[in-house]
C-alpha cells in the first residue's frame, strides 16, 4: 500500500471515530465535549468557608513558666508503651500554653504528710505545688490554713458537669477544685462466687439483688443459710462498721452527715434501723466483731478493721471492697458484686431497676485538683483547667459528652462503662454502672470536727448498747463542734439537735461575771 493510500484511510477512519482532533496524542488531563443545551445555566457562587470550631479549651501565652504539677501522668514513669504518647501530650501543651510542665511535685512526700508540707512552703515563700489533685481528706486543712483558691465562680462558668465537683470537692457552700473525671462510688459489698456456690446456695447475692429480694430482712436469711452451709472456720461477713454505716445508711434515705448542710443526722429514724439492724448480725454470729483494744488515755476502745481479714485468703465469704482491689480478687478467685440492702425507708415493686430514687450509693473520698494559693500569679485558675483538659485528651472527650448528656438530662456516665472491667459476669458489669449512677458524696470522716460519734458508733456496734441513748449523748458535741469550725449554720439544726448543742455550749462556755 502506497504512503498516500494510507493517509487517506487514516483520515476516514478517524472521521468515523468522530473527531479529527481525537486522532492527536490525548491531552494529559483531557476534558470531555460540552454539549450545546438550551437550559439556563446558573453562575457558580463562593461556597462560605466554614468556621472552625473554637477550641474548649484555649491556649495562652504566660511567658515560659515552669508550672509544678501533681497528679497528671509523667510520660518519664509512664508504661513504656504510653511513654511516647505521653511525651506528645507534653509537648503539645507545653507549645500551647508556653508553659514547663514539672511533674511530680509532691514526690517523696508521704500520704499523710501532704497538707502539712503544702502549708508550710507556703509560709516559706516558696510553695512546693501550682496546681493538682489532692485527696478529699487534704481538703479540710487546705481550706483551714488558707492553701487553696475559691474556685466557685470559675467552675460555674465553665460549665462543668455537677458530678465533677458537687459535694466531694465543695467546702462550707463554696467549690475550691474540681475532678478530671465524674466522682463515682468505687466500694460495695463483695462476695466469693466459688465459696457461695460450692457450699450450694440456691442463687448469689447479685441474684437475689437483681430480683428485688435484697431488703435487710432478705440479707439475714441469706447470711443465716450461708453460714449453715460453709466450712468451720469461715465467717459469713465482715465489715467495718462504718463502712456499713455509710453503705445502709444511703440504701435507706438515711445519712450520718448531710452531704449538703453539713448537719449531723444520725439521730433519724431511718439511720437507728440500719445500725440496730447491724446490732443483731453480730449478736447472731452473722458479722464478725470488732477486737477490744485500750487507748492511749486508759478508755476502751473497738478496732474494726481487722473484721474484714480474710477474705482474699478463703476465711471470708463476704466483706466490704474498694474497686482497686478488685484485680486482686479476680487473681484469686470468682469474686462478684452487690449493693447494699435497703431497709423500710425504701420502696421496691419488682426488680431491683423498680427501687425508688431515694436509694443512694456513696462515695467518700474523690480526687479534686485544686489551685494553690500563690499560684495565680502564673496562670488564672480557668487557665490551669484548660491546661489539665487539654492534657488529659480522653478525659477532656468524656467531659464534653457529659457536658451533653446533663444538658439533656440524660446520665453522666465515666469512660469504662459497660465493659468488663475485673468482672466474669454480665450481671456483675450492669450492677455495677447502675450502683455507681446513684452515687452521692458522703462527707462525714472528711469533714466531722469531733471523733465522738465515731467513737459511740464503734462502741453500739460492738457491744449492744442502746443506739439511740448513745447517739443522742453525743450529737449536742459534734454539733457544737461543726458550727464552731465555721462548717454548719445553726438555722439548718433540727430544734432538738441545737437545743441540744446549746445545753453542750454551757458546759465549755464560761459564764459570765455578774
Amino acid at each position: 500500500m502506497s504512503i498516500k493510500k494510507g493517509l487517506v484511510l487514516l483520515l476516514i477512519l478517524c472521521l468515523a471515530l468522530g473527531t479529527f482532533t481525537a486522532c492527536s496524542k490525548p491531552a494529559d488531563n483531557p476534558k470531555p465535549t460540552e454539549q450545546p443545551t438550551t437550559q439556563p445555566t446558573t453562575e457558580p457562587t463562593d461556597e462560605p468557608t466554614p468556621t472552625p470550631e473554637p477550641d474548649p479549651f484555649p491556649g495562652a501565652d504566660l511567658g515560659g513558666v515552669t508550672i509544678r504539677v501533681t497528679g497528671m501522668q509523667n510520660p518519664e514513669t509512664a508504661d513504656e508503651a504510653k511513654k511516647e504518647y505521653w511525651r506528645e501530650r507534653q509537648k503539645e501543651v507545653e507549645e500551647k500554653f508556653n508553659i514547663k510542665l514539672e511533674f511530680d511535685a509532691l514526690e517523696g512526700v508521704g500520704w499523710n504528710d501532704v497538707p502539712s508540707t503544702i502549708i508550710a512552703s507556703i509560709a516559706a515563700g516558696d510553695p512546693i505545688l501550682d496546681f493538682g489533685e489532692m485527696s478529699r481528706y487534704y481538703i479540710a486543712d487546705l481550706v483551714t490554713n488558707d492553701a487553696i483558691l475559691d474556685m466557685t465562680d470559675v467552675v460555674a462558668s465553665y460549665n462543668l458537669p455537677k458530678a465533677y465537683y458537687e459535694g466531694g470537692c465543695q467546702w462550707a457552700g463554696r467549690t475550691v477544685g474540681f475532678s478530671r473525671n465524674p466522682m463515682l462510688p468505687f466500694g460495695i459489698i463483695v462476695y466469693n462466687r466459688d465459696m457461695i456456690k460450692a457450699a450450694g446456695m440456691e442463687k448469689t447475692p447479685g441474684e437475689m439483688f437483681k430480683e428485688g429480694k435484697w431488703s435487710l430482712d432478705d440479707f439475714y436469711n441469706y447470711l443465716a443459710e450461708l453460714k449453715t452451709k460453709l466450712p468451720e472456720g469461715v465467717n459469713v461477713f465482715g465489715m467495718h462498721a462504718l463502712n456499713w454505716a455509710r453503705g445502709a445508711a444511703y440504701a435507706n434515705d438515711a445519712a450520718m452527715m448531710d452531704p449538703d448542710t453539713y448537719a449531723p443526722v444520725y439521730t433519724s429514724e431511718a439511720f437507728y434501723e440500719i445500725v440496730e439492724f447491724y446490732q443483731k448480725l453480730v449478736a447472731d454470729g452473722l458479722a464478725v466483731n470488732a477486737t477490744e483494744v485500750t487507748r492511749d488515755d486508759g478508755t476502751i476502745g473497738y478496732d474494726w478493721n481487722p473484721t474484714q481479714n480474710g477474705f482474699v485468703e478463703g476465711q471470708l465469704a463476704m466483706t466490704y471492697g474498694d474497686d482497686w482491689n478488685f484485680a486482686t480478687y479476680a487473681a484469686t478467685f470468682d469474686f462478684g458484686i452487690v449493693p447494699w440492702p435497703w431497709g423500710s425507708n425504701v420502696t421496691i415493686s419488682g426488680d431491683y431497676t423498680t427501687l425508688s430514687d431515694n436509694y443512694r450509693s456513696y462515695y467518700k473520698d474523690n480526687g479534686c485538683y485544686v489551685v494553690i494559693k500563690g499560684a495565680e500569679k502564673k496562670a488564672t485558675p480557668k487557665q490551669y483547667m484548660d491546661i489539665l483538659f487539654s492534657y488529659m485528651k480522653d478525659e477532656a472527650n468524656q467531659m464534653l459528652i457529659n457536658r451533653e448528656r446533663e444538658a439533656k438530662g440524660e446520665m453522666v456516665v465515666p469512660m469504662d462503662a459497660g465493659t468488663p472491667r475485673n468482672f466474669t459476669s454480665e450481671l456483675d458489669i450492669e450492677l455495677w454502672d447502675w450502683y455507681r449512677a446513684r452515687g452521692r458524696f458522703e462527707p462525714t470522716d472528711t469533714t466531722a470536727q469531733s471523733n465522738v460519734f465515731f467513737r459511740a458508733l464503734y462502741r453500739v456496734c460492738a457491744t449492744n448498747e442502746n443506739a439511740r441513748t448513745a447517739f443522742e449523748a453525743v450529737v449536742g458535741q459534734d454539733a457544737y463542734a461543726l458550727v464552731e469550725a465555721g462548717l454548719v449554720d445553726p438555722a439548718n439544726l433540727s430544734p432538738e439537735i441545737r437545743e441540744q448543742m446549746e445545753a453542750y455550749a454551757l458546759t465549755v462556755t464560761p459564764a459570765p461575771e455578774e
